[in-house]
């Protein structure tokens, strides 16, 4: 379906002409189509921008001048350095179980509610409603990276925020590089209609061929195809995790396993996260300390984050292997 929809798009001739500013009419109609499908969202209030990878988009939807951006903490590396030097100033929003803790001030908010990374933690619907009300009342801003990197089939959906929120504040950015590959550098912003001309105007083009493809894999149903797949595997791949890591030691505890692709272990103070990482590393095993995923000023926790989507079966059982030979050291 891959080649095929790239063998399609290649046999169109490209126009002459840059490609329409924010995105070709046929990619935006496709990913409309999926959000309506996927996210039961019906976007009579918002348009489609079509730019260059995630972080450009992000730095799209923060509003202009210079604000003071929220972001929860921990976070994607990525994220919080794309809002580096592209706004007034970065507070960290610390993330729980019971939702975000906003201090004030914050002009524009940007939370992950489908899936924190990497701890996991998914907002319940009642802190989805309050915090979108929190924001309509204070004219702050909402930012959703839609994560469509879940792959559980078995959870209830909840309303993204794009639904709850403000039309006229609340803003979804996402890409398709958990669902396809981040080589295609494509990814979207569904913007306020008041807002759409000024994104466009800044947004980057995205090749027409590489846009054509796009439309085509999400037109014929493949994406959605895929995303059965995958979430079967990775859900085989998150039980192993669970099971291998589980009890190993009495005072280390495995979250993030529920949905996703990546799983935090959080480590008792005794096992400082940077000497376990480098042992690991020097055994053959990759990982990340948690407090890579923290603000600087935000409150780090002790922990190792480790990513499995892209092993085969075999080599993580083998990397778990290791990890729970040197946790038992």
């Amino acid at each position: 379906e891959w080649r095929a929809a790239w063998r399609r798009a290649s046999h169109r001739v490209p126009s002459a002409a840059e490609p329409p500013p924010g995105g070709l009419p046929e990619l935006r109609s496709a990913i409309a189509a999926h959000l309506r499908d996927t996210r039961g969202l019906v976007l009579d209030r918002h348009e489609i921008v079509v730019t260059t990878g995630c972080e450009t988009a992000l730095q799209l939807a923060i509003p202009e001048g210079r604000p003071v951006v929220g972001i929860e903490d921990p976070a994607l590396p990525r994220l919080r350095a794309a809002l580096t030097g592209h706004t007034g100033h970065v507070v960290p929003v610390p993330v729980s179980s019971t939702g975000p803790q906003v201090p004030a001030g914050v002009d524009a908010l940007v939370l992950t509610p489908d899936r924190n990374e990497p701890l996991g933690y998914r907002l319940p619907t009642e802190h989805r409603r309050a915090l979108a009300a929190w924001a309509a009342d204070r004219g702050t801003y909402l930012i959703e990276p839609a994560f469509d990197g879940l792959f559980n089939a078995s959870l209830n959906p909840c309303p993204s925020l794009l639904a709850l929120g403000d039309p006229d504040t609340t803003i979804m950015l996402g890409s398709f590089r958990e669902l396809l590959t981040p080589g295609m550098r494509l990814a979207y912003l569904v913007v306020p209609r008041h807002l759409a001309d000024g994104v466009r105007a800044r947004a980057c083009a995205v090749p027409e061929t590489c846009q054509r493809a796009a439309a085509d894999l999400l037109a014929s149903g493949a994406v959605t195809r895929r995303v059965d797949r995958l979430s079967a595997i990775f859900a085989r791949r998150r039980t192993m995790v669970r099971q291998a890591l589980a009890g190993v030691r009495r005072d280390t505890r495995v979250i993030g396993t529920e949905t996703g692709t990546t799983a935090t272990l959080l480590l008792p103070r005794a096992l400082p996260a940077p000497a376990l990482a480098e042992q690991l590393r020097a055994r053959g095993v990759r990982v990340a300390t948690l407090a890579a995923f923290h603000h600087p000023a935000g409150r780090a926790g002790n922990g190792v984050v480790f990513g499995f989507g892209h092993l085969e079966e075999p080599a993580l059982r083998r990397a778990l292997r290791i990890m729970v030979r040197t946790l038992s050291t």
